[in-house]
């Protein structure tokens, strides 16, 4: 079940862990302790910033699959649009690998990911040209039936080692979440409390879903014990919601409370569709391509969490 993870796109989740009594010593250049220093924000930043180019990636992977046939590419037509990728990114990438702290947690998987994007950028760049120039026309195909091996496998090999990362990632992201919820006191930021608190929540589920080996081999037992403290701990949120001055809160970034609401709502209806499937055991589902999970699945559960973290992080976002 872990592999379920991989169809979630890295977002821009950035927790706002503003710790002052981290056990694990000072930062140094070396390590990183309570996700603190000024030095691990930017690098996390960095990190985060890749999705961009991974989505130019997953645009090139569905526009190339839509035109040609994936088990023996380009036969009669060419492929009419292919994004051109540059190595800016990936040059930036590697900059930030290099830089200081070290995140045990994710550096080598970020570095196995910048290998795989290289050589697919190569590749890729060279199909462009060819099919831009339909330089198919002259060769009746040649060159497309000696690149269509090439770039599935690149994509295959960039994938694995981005759903990897992807997968260290998430584990880093939630011991971020765990640093602000040992550190943050409810009476101080009440909304924001519940907010992160809910979060937590939610974790509770993907873990345990994650965890199963067997998808229908869920405890739905156990898994509406924890969807119920969900509920609940939405509901204290609202009521708090009702209570406080969340503008005072968060300023103009007090809007994104009602969008992290309206995510929370359809994590339960996304929830309610997984236990639908699993009661019917109905698991004959595969996404269209990584960034497309079909509704009712661990898969479309993921991605909306993740969209509850970049609301979350948006309300946070004048923290720094």
């Amino acid at each position: 079940m872990k592999n379920l993870i991989y169809f979630l796109l890295l977002s821009l989740v950035v927790t706002a862990c503003k710790t002052n009594n981290e056990p694990e010593g000072k930062t140094t250049e070396t390590n990183h302790d309570g996700f603190i220093s000024p030095e691990f924000y930017y690098k996390y930043k960095q990190y985060s910033h890749y999705e961009n180019y991974h989505d130019l990636i997953n645009r090139n992977y569905e526009q190339y699959l839509y035109d040609v046939d994936s088990a023996r590419g380009a036969q009669k037509n060419g492929v009419y649009f292919i994004y051109s990728l540059t190595t800016e990114e990936i040059d930036l990438l590697d900059k930030a690998i290099e830089s200081k702290p070290v995140i045990n947690e994710v550096d080598k998987e970020m570095k196995v990911v910048s290998g795989a994007v290289r050589q697919l950028t190569e590749v890729v760049n060279e199909a462009k040209n060819y099919y831009y120039r339909e330089n198919y026309k002259d060769d009746d195909f040649a060159k497309a039936k000696e690149l269509h091996p090439s770039i599935m496998g690149l994509f295959q090999d960039y994938y694995k080692a981005y759903y990897a990362m992807r997968e260290a990632f998430i584990k880093l992201q939630y011991k971020m979440l765990d640093a602000d919820l040992n550190e943050l006191k409810k009476d101080e930021q009440p909304i924001r409390y519940h907010v992160l608190m809910n979060l937590d929540q939610g974790r509770k589920i993907i873990r345990f879903i994650q965890e199963t080996p067997d998808i229908g081999a869920l405890n739905l037992s156990e898994l509406d014990l924890m969807f119920n403290a969900f509920k609940a701990g939405l509901s204290d949120l609202e009521e708090s919601i009702e209570q406080q001055d969340e503008a005072k809160e968060f300023g103009n970034s007090s809007i994104f409370l009602e969008g992290y609401t309206n995510l929370a709502g359809k994590f339960i209806i996304s929830f309610r569709n997984l236990k639908q499937r699993v009661k019917k055991k109905d698991f004959n589902y595969t996404p269209t391509y990584p960034n497309v999970p079909d509704r009712g699945t661990p898969e479309k559960m993921i991605e909306t969490y993740q969209e509850m973290f970049w609301a979350y992080n948006q309300l946070v976002r004048t923290y720094y």
